[in-house]
């Protein structure tokens, strides 16, 4: 039975009851039967209005509204500004749907397809002092992964986010932790031991979203890959190792995309040398 279906069975046997309970045939058991659908249909409104909340990707609602026919809305203007109804390709409007998904495919295909494999290599004194990590450091990141740093990744996880093609978002996960961790933690124990066909989960979505207006060119949409939550809870609590020692790794004059460095230092740095060269007329 559909949700639709569900809600009207439930407003009808309320109805009943509620017809019951005004007559001269009431028992005394309406009351309590009545409670429990209306219980039930109230669970049924939550389910329906954070669907649709997903759907819209409203972060802010009214707290204790019924926010469905707004997130209702939402989603489905959503849906029709990212519809893609017409591309250009090479001066010419495409509009067929089936040559649309053929552009859309050759495009990405050119561009993340498999590349030749590099010859390119180090020498073996490329690293002499800097960018070794100690036993130590090789110790900590090659352990076995403890359930308290997997709970930790999965509770920091931001919620109200769109789930992969599993359907299960994170807040599933946080809410029913105690019901699938044991299974959880059996895969990334498998993970661990190399017995986990990680290419299994390490599949998703792309959605593409336009950049500007009325986008009609492929160059102007973004691609976004959903991915799901399983995947980037193994990836999550590899990077959070990582980060640990990266500053090791990582050349000290790298200043992007290392936790505690900032990218705008580099241009900085260029500014005060310019500037001291100016100074110096050098």
């Amino acid at each position: 039975m559909t949700s639709e279906g569900k809600k009207e069975e439930l407003l009808a046997r309320i109805k009943s009851l509620d017809d019951l309970l005004t007559s001269d045939e009431a028992t005394g058991n309406e009351g309590e039967e009545r409670s429990r659908l209306k219980s039930e249909l109230e669970a049924l409104f939550e389910e329906e209005e954070i669907y649709w909340q997903q759907r819209g990707a409203e972060k802010q609602i009214l707290e204790g509204d019924a926010n469905t026919t707004f997130l209702d809305l939402s989603a489905n203007g959503r849906r029709r500004k990212k519809t893609i109804l017409s591309l250009e390709q090479d001066g010419v409007n495409i509009s067929d749907q089936k040559q649309i998904r053929e552009i859309i495919y050759e495009f990405y295909k050119k561009h993340f397809g498999k590349q030749a494999i590099s010859n390119v290599s180090l020498s073996e004194n490329a690293w002499t002092t800097e960018g070794r990590l100690s036993s130590e450091d090789n110790e900590f990141l090659t352990r076995p992964f403890s359930e308290e740093e997997v709970k930790r990744v999965v509770f920091d996880m931001k919620e109200n986010t769109a789930p992969g093609p599993d359907g299960f978002s994170v807040t599933f996960y946080k809410y029913c932790w105690e019901i699938v961790k044991g299974d959880f933690m059996d895969m990334v124990n498998d993970f661990y031991l190399g017995n986990l066909d990680i290419g299994r989960l390490n599949y998703g979505v792309i959605t593409l979203i336009p950049k500007v207006k009325d986008a009609n060119n492929i160059k102007q949409f973004k691609p976004i890959h959903l991915l799901n939550v399983s995947f980037k809870i193994f990836t999550k609590f590899l990077l959070d190792r990582l980060t640990v020692v990266a500053g090791k790794l990582v050349s000290k004059w790298q200043s992007a995309f290392i936790k505690g460095r900032y990218i705008l230092d580099g241009a900085v740095m260029l500014h005060e040398i310019m500037h001291e060269l100016r100074a110096r007329k050098e």
